[in-house]
């Protein structure tokens, strides 16, 4: 019964990932930014990773990194989560990592090589890059599995 909610929580990741990017290059694309307080909507190709990290790379490294390397990252964390133990939550973690994966995954392969973004959020001086749901996804189960690793590390040390 987890693993089947762990592939339905991918599923509505990647589900919501490509409808809301789907609706972003139909409408935004062709827009001007829309702002709505903290939050702006405005449409970008991110040929790089996170932050644009990796854009400037030649195209052969790119492919290499964001599509091959990913692609083998997203086989190991699926066959990881549905085969080994891991603790509460941090498969949690893992399964929306994945399903973000997946979602900006089918973005480069579709388009050659870049990834729909198109949430910007800021306060005053703070702000992001833009950013799309996968996006989201990743970065908070990134953020999850530090925490937790960071919390059972200190336990066994003790």
């Amino acid at each position: 019964m987890r693993r089947l909610a762990l592939l339905g929580l991918m599923l509505f990741v990647l589900i919501a990932d490509q409808t809301t990017k789907y609706m972003a290059r139909m409408s935004l694309a062709r827009l001007a930014p829309r702002h709505y307080g903290i939050l702006t909507l405005v449409y970008t190709d991110n040929r790089g990773a996170f932050l644009s990290l990796g854009e400037n790379f030649p195209e052969g490294v790119r492919t290499i990194v964001f599509d091959v390397v990913v692609a083998i990252g997203l086989v190991v964390a699926t066959v990881a989560l549905f085969r080994s133990k891991l603790h509460r939550g941090d498969d949690i973690a893992l399964a929306a990592i994945i399903g973000g994966g997946i979602g900006n995954l089918i973005d480069r392969l579709r388009f050659a090589g870049r990834v729909s973004d198109f949430l910007y959020l800021h306060v005053g001086p703070l702000h992001t890059g833009v950013f799309n749901i996968a996006d989201m996804a990743i970065t908070l189960g990134v953020l999850w599995l530090l925490v937790s690793w960071m919390f059972s590390t200190r336990a066994r040390v003790s």
